[in-house]
Parts: C-alpha cells; structure tokens; sequence
C-alpha cells in the first residue's frame, strides 16, 4: 500500500486516508441500479431541487449545468457543501463562494462525487451511482480540515513574507503571502482576503491561509 505524504497542518489525517486508487475501487454502482448503468443529467438536476443538502467533492471543475442547478437550488432551500483538496482554480472557488456555497478544505481523494441528501451519491462527470452513499459522504465530510471565508482589514505591518491584518473589530492577526499574488501590500493598504481557515486553530489565534489578496 502506498503511505501518502503528510501535509503541512493535516495532524496526520492524510496518512490514515487510503489512496485515491483504493477509495475509487471500493465505490462500486448501487444496488437498485445495474452495473454501468448511469443517471441522466436531468434526472441528477431535478433530485437536486429537492435536496435539503448537497455534497460535492471537487477533482476539476464541474460541468456548467450542475453548477447552475446548485446555484439555484441553493437560492432556495438547500445547503451546499464543496469539498477539495489542493484544488488550483482559486477564480473558481471564488465563484463558488459568491453562489453562497459551503467550501471546505478535506483530505480527500482527487475524485469528482455528488451526494444527494447522503441518500443517493453519483461519481462525475459520468454520474454512475454509488454503492452506499451515506457512509462515503460522512467519511468525506469527517476529513474536513478548514473552511473557505474572506475577511477585510487594514495591514498594519509587513515583514518579508509576512503581514499583520488589523480587522474591524480591532483584532489583528498575522497572515504568510507564501506562494499569493499579493502585488504591492503595503502598511496603511486595506485588503480583502480570501482564505482557508484553519479547524485546528484556537479561537484567540485563528489561522487564516490566503489564496487570493486584493485591493478594497
């Protein structure tokens, strides 16, 4: 068996994780369907506006219509959870953000999943189903790591890599610009930050990773 390489910050949850070929292998079709057997994107869409929750694992960016039908659904009534993991589009998950998605960093397999109510559960973009739905979206769910959030302040200082963000609410803390586009950040600039926060932070240290810094 292979040992994935443990990650900065993931507290040894990757190297309990099985590899991406493994987890793939055990997800076979569902019972109430024939093997091979693939539901239509219709169908997919229409049990989604029926969905009270609607989880969906990120491997590359999901076809135009099922984002439009999360969008939708989640206008209305439905919570939407986006799992990733080291996904690369920081312009997308932007995007998902502002749609009012739940995203969340996990330590999950580079697999594109859709789970309808934790009842039904689809591979994409082939939309196969999934045997035993519930159980493989509590174990994604259980191997999130940090959320999604973006938050405004005023730079108080900047050392190297490194700046002080002073909030609204007069609590400050320090932010690494390793590996952002930051442009020209310098004291006295306010900026939004858009970040991953970390799960495993104290709630007097919180612990933000920037993907995305700008101007505001």
């Amino acid at each position: 068996m292979i040992t994935p390489a443990k990650l900065p910050g993931d507290f040894g949850l990757r190297a309990a994780w099985p590899p991406d070929y493994e987890l793939v292998d055990k997800m076979g079709p569902t019972k109430t369907r024939q093997a091979g057997s693939e539901a239509s994107y219709q169908e997919v869409a229409r049990r989604i506006h029926r969905c009270r929750e609607v989880i969906l694992t990120l491997d590359n960016p999901p076809p135009g219509w099922l984002i439009s039908s999360l969008s939708q659904a989640a206008r209305e009534k439905t919570l939407v959870k986006v799992l990733f993991e080291q996904f690369s589009d920081v312009d997308f998950l932007e995007k998902l953000h502002r749609l009012n998605f739940n995203l969340f960093e996990a330590i999950i397999p580079k697999t594109g999943l859709l789970f309808l109510d934790r009842e039904m559960g689809y591979r994409l973009p082939s939309l196969r189903p999934l045997d035993n739905p519930f159980s493989l979206a509590c174990r994604m769910l259980w191997a999130r790591i940090g959320q999604m959030t973006e938050v405004q302040g005023l730079v108080v200082q900047r050392e190297r890599e490194l700046i002080q963000l002073k909030l609204a609410d007069d609590f400050s803390l320090w932010l690494s610009l390793k590996g952002v586009k930051a442009g020209a950040v310098k004291p006295g600039a306010r900026v939004k930050v858009f970040g991953i926060s970390s799960f495993f932070a104290s709630r007097t240290n919180p612990v933000i990773t920037p993907l995305k810094i700008t101007s505001c």
